[in-house]
């Protein structure tokens, strides 16, 4: 009988969810300011992520299918530091 090896299909699944992301999804960079601007200011931001701890992808509200099919937007900051001061005064 054949067994199932558990551990090659989740790293299947690791190598293929990490070429998706990296390859075959479309991002728009943008600055901090046409965040402000575009999409705070709008009231359409879900949650931000910090990757590699310069790097914000916008996760906004409501997507479309289409927005959620491609990369959506990013912004780099200096560190997590500064950003969280400049996005609390772009609260304020």
């Amino acid at each position: 009988t054949p067994t199932i090896n558990y551990t090659a299909i989740v790293i299947g699944a690791g190598i293929a969810w990490f070429l998706y992301q990296n390859y075959f999804t479309v991002s728009t960079e943008i600055t901090f300011q046409q965040f402000v601007s575009d999409y705070l200011e709008r009231g359409i931001v879900e949650r931000l992520v910090v990757f590699d701890k310069n790097v914000v992808r916008v996760i906004t509200r409501n997507a479309s299918p289409a927005t959620a099919m491609d990369g959506g937007v990013y912004f780099t900051i200096g560190s997590v530091e500064s950003f969280e001061r400049s996005l609390e005064e772009a609260q304020d």
